[in-house]
C-alpha cells in the first residue's frame, strides 16, 4: 500500500479538503482531509492511498468553497510530494521522456532497458543522453550527425581543412616562383604540408600534394 502525502500551500487557520483530478478532467480521483503544519502556517498535507501515477490537478476547498489551486506528479510509492504552479516548464514524466527521445532518433529505447531515461540537450549535430534509475547503463552520449560521421571525425575534418589553409596563407614556402611551391606550418601539434604542381605565370596549376605529419 502506498502512501502519498502531498504538501501545498492554502490560506491559513482552515478545514481544508484536497481533492484530485485528472488534468482536464472533471472526474474526481481522491479527496482527503489536509492537515496543516504546527509552524509553516499555511502549509497543509493531504495523506492519499494508492493513487495511480500520474500528473493531478489538486483543488483545495473550505466548505464547498474552493481557495487554491495545485498541479503535483505522483508516483505509486510511499513517499511526499511537492504541489506546483504549472507555469514556465513542464515536468516529464519518464514515459513522456522516453517518447521524446525515441521521436528524435532512430534508434529505439525502452524503461525496462534504460530505467528512467533523461533528455539533456539536442541539436542538429548531436544529442547527449543521461539515463538512471533501477536498470539504469552508464551514461551515454549519442552522436546523430546528419553526414553519418561521428562529432571527433568532424573535429578532425575542420583541423585538417584549416591546417592546410594556414600552410598556404601563412607558411614557409621552400622554394618560391617554381612550377612546384611548397608550403608548410605546424599547428594544432601537426605540420602540414602543400606541394604546388605545375603551377604557371599566369596562374594554372594543377591538383597540390596535401600532407599532415
Amino acid at each position: 500500500m502506498a502512501t502519498q502525502t502531498v504538501e501545498f500551500r492554502s490560506p491559513p487557520s482552515q478545514t481544508v479538503t484536497a481533492k484530485l483530478f485528472a488534468v482536464g478532467s472533471d472526474t474526481q480521483v481522491a479527496s482527503v482531509s489536509s492537515t496543516e503544519a504546527t509552524n509553516r502556517k499555511g502549509t497543509y498535507s493531504a495523506a492519499y492511498t494508492d493513487v495511480p501515477a500520474g500528473e493531478y490537478e489538486l483543488i483545495a476547498l473550505v466548505g464547498a468553497v474552493p481557495v487554491a489551486r495545485w498541479f503535483v506528479t505522483l508516483t505509486l510509492t510511499t513517499a511526499t510530494f511537492q504541489a506546483r504552479d504549472k507555469v514556465g516548464a513542464v515536468e516529464l514524466d519518464s514515459a513522456s521522456r522516453l517518447a521524446i527521445w525515441n521521436t528524435l532518433t532512430t534508434e529505439t529505447f525502452t524503461a525496462d532497458s534504460f530505467g528512467e531515461l533523461l533528455l539533456i540537450s539536442d541539436g542538429t549535430n548531436g544529442r547527449e543522453v543521461k539515463v538512471t534509475g533501477a536498470n539504469h547503463i552508464a551514461a551515454d552520449v549519442h552522436d546523430c550527425q546528419a553526414d553519418g560521421l561521428s562529432g571527433s571525425t568532424e573535429i578532425a575534418n575542420i583541423e585538417n581543412a584549416s591546417g592546410y589553409l594556414l600552410a598556404v596563407l601563412a607558411g614557409a614556402c621552400a622554394d618560391p616562383q617554381t612550377a612546384s611551391e611548397t608550403y608548410a606550418i605546424t599547428v594544432f601539434g601537426s605540420t602540414f604540408t602543400v606541394d604546388m604542381a605545375g603551377q604557371t605565370s599566369t596562374g594554372t596549376r594543377t591538383a597540390p600534394t596535401l600532407t599532415k605529419a
